[in-house]
């Protein structure tokens, strides 16, 4: 019985989902062994992870992600960060899977990891500017 795991994760973009949602593409194209920065345009603001500030802010990002190959019997995937020490920069959202940013001028590093046991991952960074 063969499985088809994953073999990659691609990443070429983010989405900023405010009112003019909008796809942001990378930075710039990483060095070798770099990892890949995508910049939004980052709505300023004074904001918390009080329910009522986090529906009102503007800041928030959907990774665009593509799981390799489409066949994998286990696409599914897990982002991992720094949960802890982002906490007063980036709220995450698990119900829309989407990073809610509290400040400006802040990059955050996320990995996005399959869970299907191939330990296939990728690393991006994201920063409102």
């Amino acid at each position: 019985d063969h499985v088809e795991y994953v073999q990659e994760i691609k990443c070429d973009s983010i989405a900023v989902l405010n009112e003019n949602p909008v796809t942001v593409g990378m930075h710039k194209e990483p060095a070798e062994g770099e990892v890949p920065e995508f910049r939004f345009s980052f709505v300023k603001g004074d904001y918390t992870t009080d329910p009522a500030s986090l529906a009102s802010n503007p800041n928030v990002v959907r990774i665009n992600y593509e799981v390799l190959p489409h066949l994998a019997d286990d696409s599914q995937i897990a982002f991992e960060f720094d949960k802890e020490g982002l906490a007063d920069i980036v709220y995450f959202d698990e119900a829309t899977q989407t990073f809610v940013f509290l400040k400006r001028l802040k990059r955050i590093e996320v990995t996005i990891k399959a869970t299907d046991g191939s330990n296939v991952k990728t690393t991006i960074k994201i920063m409102g500017k």
